[in-house]
């Protein structure tokens, strides 16, 4: 059902904004100057401070444009300097919904011959906002799977190991989402991110959507730990209730600053957060049994500690194919855009990532069902799944083929 769901109420999903077009047009002649530039893009963007200029090719002369004008998927410059005769660039650099940014550049001519387009800086991904963006994955994935397992092994609520991991994950997921919110700023501008601190570029992140999700899952952080932080926090039921409602808010903001955050129907950020929440799951469920593995006696789950989270890792996993299956048809034109675009190539190394995940789970379980607990397995297979999570983080970067 949930597979039909995805693919049937869906739209395709293009996760960045496209240039559909520009007045005037990309290499046209006029005849006089004109009153204004006007982009038009697939859906609706936020304008970046400096990211247009209006030049005459060649010298670089800059021409004076008023405040933009936005109207839904349009944004319009108002021409207010003069324009001889000559050949003009426009570059120009926006802000998808999903808090990414997009950029080009196109020509004209008044009188003349379009000018010649050099190649301008590009708007791809940004290595410091990736790590942010995977530390911030990690975070997450460690807070839920300790929950996770706090509820398939009872007798570690009080241990300390487990303890220290949780706190870990919250340490974690809020200097992750406090680093990307500090370092949106610059990678939307295309600036060196040493300017993280930068009044201007602070302001405009706040008051963007991508902006104001990545503050709201800050909030549920510091909330989760306020809950779990005390010693013997998670002993309590109310307290693991709170805090996976916390945790499930969490994951419900991924939806608003990744690629779902572009797409018209609901459905599509549900099945983000439903992909989020089951990664979360798995992942850190794995990573908390690894880190409470180095125990003895009590402080070690046992197998049926093991046993209860192989049959919640399974329901996770089966969610996790179908829900990344739906997102992966949806943002596919055609097959061969998995190999002939940057955005293909690095999701077939999350895939090929994700199959050697799902072999080493495949062996915890046959060992599980011989009576013992999969210790060497586990950790192989949490290993590969904080590979995965970092490649996670790029993808999220890409825009994926256009539609």
């Amino acid at each position: 059902m949930l597979a039909v769901t995805v693919v049937v109420g869906s739209a395709p999903a293009f996760g960045h904004a496209e240039l559909v077009t520009t007045s005037p047009r990309d290499g046209q002649r006029l005849t006089g100057a004109p009153r204004s530039v006007v982009l038009v893009f697939s859906e609706p963007v936020d304008v970046v401070s400096g990211g247009f200029s209006l030049g005459l090719a060649g010298s670089g002369r800059p021409v004076r444009v008023g405040q933009p004008v936005r109207a839904g998927a349009q944004v319009r410059w108002p021409v207010l300097g003069g324009m001889p005769a000559g050949g003009y660039v426009v570059r120009w650099r926006v802000v998808s919904d999903d808090g990414h940014p997009v950029s080009g550049a196109f020509s004209f001519g008044v009188k003349a011959r379009p000018g010649t387009v050099a190649p301008g800086p590009g708007a791809g991904w940004s290595w410091p906002v990736a790590a942010a963006r995977a530390l911030g994955y990690l975070g997450f994935a460690v807070l839920a799977g300790a929950l996770a397992l706090s509820w398939c092994w009872p007798a570690g609520r009080g241990s300390s190991r487990a303890a220290s991991t949780l706190r870990a994950g919250l340490v974690t997921a809020v200097v992750g989402t406090a680093l990307g919110l500090l370092l949106q700023g610059p990678y939307v501008a295309g600036v060196p991110a040493a300017r993280l601190f930068d009044r201007t570029l602070l302001a405009e992140v706040a008051h963007s959507p991508s902006g104001a999700w990545m503050q709201l899952r800050l909030y549920l952080y510091l909330a989760a730990a306020a809950v779990l932080w005390p010693v013997g926090a998670v002993r309590v039921a109310l307290n693991r209730r709170l805090a996976a409602v916390l945790t499930v808010g969490a994951a419900v903001t991924f939806s608003g600053t990744g690629h779902a955050a572009a797409s018209g129907p609901a459905v599509d950020r549900v099945v983000d957060s439903v992909h989020v929440c089951c990664a979360g799951l798995w992942v850190g469920g794995l990573l908390t049994l690894v880190a409470v593995s180095w125990g003895r006696g009590e402080d070690r789950p046992g197998v049926e500690a093991f046993a209860r989270f192989s049959r919640l890792a399974l329901t996770s996993v089966l969610v996790l194919l179908i829900t990344g299956i739906g997102n992966a048809v949806l943002r596919f034109g055609a097959v061969s855009q998995l190999w002939e675009s940057t955005y293909g190539r690095i999701l077939l190394v999350k895939l090929v990532l994700v199959a050697a995940a799902l072999a080493g789970a495949a062996v915890s379980r046959q060992v599980l069902a011989g009576g013992e607990a999969p210790w060497r397995s586990v950790r192989f297979e949490a290993a590969v799944t904080v590979g995965i999570l970092a490649v996670t983080s790029v993808l999220t970067l890409l825009a994926p083929p256009p539609g």
